[in-house]
């Protein structure tokens, strides 16, 4: 269980990292008393039943008010670059939306880490830790969740609840959701509830119309989708509301999106994807630079339970330096 994935992990991951007497001194079974101690805050990723990594969050309390914490984040090494510590990742931020931001502790020397946290949005802040029991620095990352962004027209700005009216006078449109491949909004409460569990989460944005200061939009870096495996790299996500169509608002949007994931995030590569008969999402991803790459005959669309013809566009790093 989650004693033996400790215990396994600290075994793979830090072999000259930290002090080896401490590293042989971490046995199973020191791990196994250690796990009656840790909280329930674990969210935990099984293969066929087999626990194979985990991740722990909470808050730091009176320490750093309104900041949360991921204060473990272990995967098997044979589950590396599978999409394991993204999705826990993924899902141990998502209970942490209420915070202004986020932070961690890695090892100094752990690059691979490092990396990692990078791209999902953390930065070093400069703080380091000597931990001398373990022989080690550590430093601290930190995510701002109240990321702002702003183009021309458009204010880019983490969803609110208090956003539900206004979202679901768009959401419930039947030529908006269909076409990106999620159902009608039903109520203000169901916008609610999607706003809560879908889009207050990293690096989704409400798109805001500077002239009124109200949501008419959304758009989003989502990692870890069934695009975007790996770690340096994100799938591009966008709607917006029928009264603002052919204003050119979506590209605006989505150009300030690509410029935070290539500038900010030092993303590699940005997936984007349409349905058969979404003309205006594949003119803006054609406006944009995006390059075909495949097409799949019956693309699975689970929030409508059905499948459709998907075509797929890439933008990489190279590409979006050759338009600037």
């Amino acid at each position: 269980g989650k004693a033996y994935v400790h215990w396994k992990s600290w075994h793979e991951a830090y072999p000259g990292l930290v002090d080896q007497g401490y590293l042989d001194a971490m046995t199973l079974e020191k791990c196994e008393k250690m796990a009656y101690s840790w909280p329930d805050n674990l969210i935990v990723a099984k293969d066929n039943g087999r626990v194979i990594g985990f991740v722990g969050y909470g808050d730091r309390g009176d320490e750093a008010p309104n900041t949360g914490e991921i204060f473990a984040l272990y995967v098997l090494a044979e589950y590396y670059g599978k999409g394991v510590a993204g999705q826990l990742m993924k899902a141990g931020l998502q209970q942490l939306t209420n915070y202004l931001q986020i932070c961690l502790w890695v090892l100094k020397e752990n690059k691979r880490a490092i990396r990692f946290y990078e791209k999902c949005g953390f930065a070093p802040t400069g703080e380091e830790l000597i931990s001398s029991n373990i022989g080690a620095t550590e430093i601290r990352m930190i995510m701002k969740q109240a990321t702002v962004m702003e183009t021309e027209r458009l204010i880019l700005r983490p969803w609110e609840e208090s956003d539900a009216e206004e979202c679901y006078k768009y959401a419930k449109d039947p030529q908006v959701g269909p076409a990106a491949g999620w159902p009608v909004h039903t109520s203000v409460e169901n916008t609610r509830h999607v706003i809560r569990d879908v889009l207050m989460v990293p690096e989704t944005y409400a798109i805001v119309l500077k002239e009124t200061g109200l949501p008419i939009g959304s758009i989003g870096l989502h990692f870890h989708s069934d695009l975007a495996e790996k770690d340096d790299e994100r799938e591009l996500g966008y709607w917006l509301g029928v009264p603002y169509w052919g204003r050119g608002i979506v590209p605006e949007a989505a150009r300030e999106m690509l410029r935070h994931a290539f500038d900010d995030l030092k993303l590699e590569r940005v997936w984007c994807g349409y349905y058969d008969g979404n003309t205006k999402s594949k003119r803006v991803q054609e406006k944009l630079g995006f390059k075909y790459q495949w097409t799949t005959e019956d693309a699975p669309v689970p929030q409508m339970g059905e499948t459709r013809k998907g075509y797929v566009n890439l933008m990489n790093r190279e590409d979006w330096l050759a338009v600037q």
